[in-house]
């Protein structure tokens, strides 16, 4: 059933652009990794793209290998108990960890953020809802500035097209080899 959040979501940035429904099995691995407000939206719209591209919903297994990269060395968040479950145009991935909840990397500049681990508060029993976080953030936050603090989202796709499920913009040659933020 979908979460009431989620509904907003829909009512306000409308229903997903492009979807693939997920296959049995991987609903049951989803449910044993994902808060139940979240597997709902699975259960919905599978694999789809959201807000003319800015922000896709992925399977945990689509991005597991880059999770394990990222932290595989971090002694706090674990890629053993976090699950990728979305990401931006630009490759910035969200995920949920089962003890911290949600949180991201921003994979252009190397940055984990993930505020419960941070917080000096104890973890919240409502942790579930952090994946609420990148349905919630403006389109604005949902691009990426050249190096002229232009945004780049809209150039991109006119250049490029429009994103299918599974995709998302990067620079040549990559960042960190030498590229820059520009269009």
């Amino acid at each position: 059933m979908l979460h009431v959040f989620f509904k907003y979501v829909v009512e306000k940035h409308g229903t997903p652009d492009k979807s693939t429904p997920l296959n049995s099995h991987e609903l049951q691995n989803i449910r044993q990794v994902f808060p139940e407000n979240l597997v709902g939206f699975y259960q919905e719209y599978g694999r789809c793209v959201l807000r003319q591209g800015r922000l896709q919903m992925c399977h945990p297994m689509d991005l597991q290998k880059i999770l394990k990269l990222v932290l595989k060395s971090d002694s706090d968040i674990s890629h053993e108990n976090s699950y990728a479950f979305a990401y931006f145009s630009f490759g910035d991935i969200y995920f949920y960890n089962n003890r911290y909840g949600c949180g991201s990397i921003e994979l252009l500049t190397g940055k984990i953020f993930n505020n419960d681990l941070t917080s000096s508060a104890e973890t919240s029993p409502l942790i579930g809802h952090t994946v609420f976080m990148p349905f919630s953030l403006s389109d604005e936050s949902l691009d990426l500035t050249d190096h002229l603090g232009k945004a780049l989202f809209k150039k991109a796709t006119n250049k490029y097209g429009e994103l299918n499920i599974g995709e998302c913009f990067g620079f040549v040659p990559a960042l960190g080899l030498g590229g820059e933020i520009r269009y």
